[in-house]
């Protein structure tokens, strides 16, 4: 599994995001891509939706992957922190995160997303 630095080094490189599309100081949706066993994304559930991120599944619902999403300011610290915590959640909990995007709306279908992070 990489680690939580690395994963923030090649994600964190993705910014500045093009200002067209994301306006500075504006907001975008991180959306993470996560895989795991789901007796695993049961554990880890209640502590992403403590802290902020939606669009979880419900574990009878969970096959092995989920697509969680927050909120954030569009400024790399705030990324930073949102991510290094989040990050860490996943690994502690044995999650697999296969990509992390930038998105312009929590509906996929009206987002327009920047891919930030993909797994090897």
């Amino acid at each position: 599994m990489i680690s939580t630095q690395d994963i923030l080094a090649i994600t964190l490189a993705q910014f500045p995001l093009p200002s067209e599309v994301f306006p500075p100081g504006g907001t975008l949706w991180l959306t993470l891509y996560l895989i795991g066993e789901p007796a695993r994304y049961v554990t880890a559930r209640p502590t992403l939706e403590a802290n902020g991120w939606k669009n979880l599944c419900n574990h009878d619902d969970f096959s092995g992957f989920s697509y969680p999403k927050r909120k954030v300011r569009n400024d790399v610290g705030e990324v930073r922190d949102m991510l290094q915590s989040v990050i860490a959640t996943c690994h502690d909990m044995g999650m697999e995160i296969s990509l992390i995007d930038a998105d312009t709306a929590f509906d996929p279908k009206k987002s327009t997303f920047r891919t930030l992070y993909k797994a090897a």
